[in-house]
């Protein structure tokens, strides 16, 4: 009996910046914040998509925070 899912049978959840930094806005989740900035690390992403996102969720402040530790991060 093969134990292996099928490739069809699988889910996978890709980790993005946006999806950590939600649960950090909305939650104040430190941990999440951590994981954003790692994530950023080792993603492609737009960051300023990101930060009309935060504009629009009213969350700039906790965004700055963010944009500065990635920037930090990319010396």
């Amino acid at each position: 009996m093969n134990k292996n899912p099928a490739p069809s049978s699988c889910t996978y959840f890709i980790l993005t910046p946006k999806d950590r930094l939600s649960v950090y806005f909305y939650w104040d989740d430190q941990q999440s914040f951590v994981q954003a900035v790692n994530i950023a690390k080792e993603q492609v992403f737009d960051l300023e998509n990101i930060r009309q996102w935060a504009e629009e969720e009213q969350e700039l402040e906790k965004f700055t925070v963010f944009e500065r530790s990635y920037k930090y991060l990319q010396k």
